[in-house]
């Protein structure tokens, strides 16, 4: 992982401990889980000139490459990736 992964994966999950605390990943649907990580994504998104949809796949690659990930990151990235699919292919 690059430095620039490494500052892309912090600056995300940062975000989702402030926003996303009071989620239970086990009893939250991904797709509610997504959409409070979604500002974020847009403003990378926005700042780097990318769509949002990269900047999601690009979070969810890295978050299968770092072993500790803390809870929700890892199930918002396992458990929406068919829902992330759907979406890129509609």
């Amino acid at each position: 992982m690059t430095q620039e992964d490494k500052d892309f994966f912090k600056r995300v999950t940062t975000y989702a401990e402030k926003h996303c605390k009071d989620l239970d990943p086990k009893k939250t649907k991904s797709s509610v889980q997504l959409d409070k990580l979604m500002p974020v994504f847009q403003e990378i998104a926005n700042e780097s000139g990318q769509n949002v949809e990269d900047v999601l796949v690009r979070y969810m690659d890295l978050s299968m490459e770092t072993p500790l990930i803390f809870s929700i990151s890892r199930t918002v990235n396992l458990e929406a990736a068919e829902w992330t699919c759907s979406i890129l292919s509609a």
